[in-house]
């Protein structure tokens, strides 16, 4: 919002252990001067708040790739890309700042950003949540979902044996884990409760207020339009009115 004309807008692409990340900055003939004299670069962030690792890594090149190692990682991983100064900027000066800081000159240290995005997450909300495991105990065909509620709620979610194996990629299996997940919002997130101001829990309402969906909080709250809020059902592409792929 410092520079008025100014639109940051990266292509951000999240995968196994990496991020690749297609930078794009325009309206700030000022970022790309410092960008050409090497006084500014192209930063991706990434962390893990439950290991507290922490990285970010420079380039000179928009298109920019970041990897790490799964084992520095357990829950929720988060991906910031911006620009950087690399270098302290003395007597930052330029008519393309916002009116307040006309007549300023503004001194920028090495290290801060200059122009940022928006945090990805790089699970989506739905695998973060759920936790799958065989149960060998269960009838064929079951599933019994149950809150584990540690220093960062989860819910684990038991297959028959039968259909374990098609957890990974059957989207049906996954939301269904997640409408019984959903279930648990009131007793896991209650307003009284230890994670009521959780991250996840404030994700959570930011998704289904923005959905207009009601809350676990209030009377017309139904767990399975909040969980398909979050994680919609698709379409079998062979089903009718669907297309072949």
């Amino acid at each position: 919002m410092d520079w008025g004309e100014a639109v940051y807008s990266p292509s951000v692409r999240v995968g196994n252990c990496r991020t690749a990340v297609k930078h794009s900055l325009g309206g700030a003939k000022t970022l790309a001067r410092l960008i050409e004299e090497g006084a500014a670069e192209w930063a991706i962030e990434v962390r893990c708040p439950r290991t507290l690792m922490a990285r970010t890594e420079l380039s000179s090149s928009p298109d920019q790739v970041l990897e790490w190692d799964r084992s520095d990682t357990i829950g929720n991983v988060f991906v910031l890309p911006g620009l950087m100064a690399t270098e302290a900027i003395d007597n930052l000066a330029s008519k393309e700042l916002h009116p307040i800081w006309q007549g300023s000159r503004l001194r920028v240290p090495s290290g801060w950003w200059l122009a940022r995005g928006n945090t990805r997450r790089v699970n989506t909300i739905g695998k973060s949540l759920l936790r799958f495991r065989p149960d060998p105990e269960l009838p064929k065909g079951t599933m019994e979902v149950s809150p584990v509620t540690g220093t960062d709620p989860y819910f684990s979610v038991k297959l028959a044996t039968d259909i374990f194996r098609d957890a990974t990629h059957d989207r049906s299996l996954q939301v269904a884990a997640l409408i019984g997940a959903c279930g648990h919002f009131p007793t896991v997130f209650k307003e009284d409760g230890p994670h009521f101001d959780h991250p996840i829990a404030e994700e959570l309402r930011q998704r289904l207020t923005g959905a207009s969906v009601p809350l676990w909080t209030e009377d017309a709250y139904d767990p399975a339009l909040a969980a398909t809020a979050i994680e919609p059902f698709r379409p079998s592409p062979t089903a009718p009115g669907g297309t072949h792929g």
